[in-house]
């Protein structure tokens, strides 16, 4: 198992009475399922069903954080607050606290208790990647944990990039363009990253007309080439 520290991922911590409601009318993906034994991986869209951010989204006992992508942390952060009106939750910004780790290869799943999220005494948060089982494991760990006690060994992040690549996971900013990209041309449905069955949230129109109408006409696919 190759254990790589991804240093392009923030991490921001929702905290609040109202944090899911608030998030959930907002996301493509039903954030009651992030229930402490799994993860999500979602969007936010514009109004015109365009995506803006993806993310991971993790339970954290009443919280939840989102590992996202770091340059977009300020933006995320200030376009969720747009929304929040007088929703009782919290958005703050706390990568300088975490790392966010790769666990990919043999042996990846048995960080996991029985298969599920798992939190170890030392604070760091070991969840299923959702997009495909062969994606492996992710972790949000403290800043000051070692990275060996999440075991493994060191691989860097060329390594998850040609892992990533080689199972056809899109990855901002190399493949999904904001306010241009639409999620079912991007895979998000394969991968699970929109719900069907939840209820409405912004973009939620064109997600939902491109999928029942037929209309993807072109996709992102991993390509082997062989001389």
């Amino acid at each position: 198992m190759k254990r790589i520290q991804l240093s392009d991922r923030c991490v921001i911590r929702i905290s609040g009475e109202d944090s899911r409601t608030f998030m959930q009318g907002l996301i493509s993906n039903d954030v009651e399922k992030a229930d402490g034994r799994q993860a999500v991986y979602a969007a936010l869209l514009t109004p015109q069903g365009k995506y803006q951010f993806d993310f991971f989204v993790v339970a954290d006992g009443d919280d939840l954080l989102l590992d996202g992508v770091k340059g977009d942390a300020d933006a995320l952060i200030k376009k969720l607050t747009m929304f929040k009106l007088r929703s009782k939750a919290t958005l703050e910004d706390v990568t300088s606290d975490y790392a966010v780790y790769a666990l990919i290869g043999d042996g990846a799943a048995d960080v996991l208790e029985d298969g599920a999220q798992t939190k170890t005494g030392d604070g760091a948060i070991f969840f299923a990647d959702p997009r495909l089982p062969q994606a492996g494991v992710r972790a949000i760990a403290p800043a000051e944990m070692e990275a060996t006690a999440l075991g493994g060994h060191n691989g860097s992040e060329d390594d998850y990039q040609k892992h990533r690549i080689s199972l056809g996971l899109p990855e901002a900013p190399f493949d999904l363009e904001k306010e241009k990209s639409i999620l079912l041309e991007s895979g998000f449905d394969e991968l699970s990253g929109v719900d069907w069955k939840k209820g409405c949230y912004m973009g939620q129109e064109l997600t939902a007309r491109t999928k029942y109408r037929g209309l993807v006409k072109k996709r992102l696919f991993p390509v082997t080439l062989s001389r």
